[in-house]
């Protein structure tokens, strides 16, 4: 049996962040609430703030769940829940930007998600980096 798509956007996005250049740590989202959601659409834009030549801000996008807001966020299913954004710029703008996605399944994760941020390329370049998360397969359908 097919499940319903209901989808519900997390407005303003979970995560709207600076990265700076030389990031060696995580940057870590708000806590979303997924209770009667299987399944999560991850978007992900970032645009360069500096220039650094032709360097390129990749940023590595994963989820994390937890089975309560004060417990201890751990990965989930790095293989699916995965995706890269990149930002680079453009002699012509102050910046370029990329868009990028991720399906994740839910079906199994705890109640509790976090999208967490890690810079995998250059370091050299600040960026502004927006990751929205839309919750979707509602198990029960709400009150019209």
């Amino acid at each position: 049996m097919r499940r319903k798509l209901i989808e519900q956007l997390h407005t303003p996005p979970c995560l709207l962040t600076k990265l700076p250049a030389g990031l060696t740590t995580a940057v870590v989202s708000t806590i979303i609430d997924r209770d009667g959601y299987l399944s999560a659409r991850l978007a992900g834009q970032c645009m360069t703030m500096t220039v650094a030549d032709t360097n390129t801000q990749n940023i590595t996008v994963h989820v994390y769940d937890s089975d309560c807001v004060t417990g201890t966020f751990t990965i989930f299913d790095s293989a699916n829940a995965t995706f890269g954004i990149t930002g680079t710029y453009s002699a012509s703008e102050t910046g370029a930007d990329s868009f990028d996605g991720v399906d994740v399944d839910l079906l199994g994760a705890d109640r509790y998600i976090r999208v967490y941020l890690s810079v995998t390329g250059a370091t050299t370049v600040t960026a502004m980096v927006s990751v929205t998360c839309i919750l979707g397969d509602a198990i029960t359908e709400p009150a019209v």
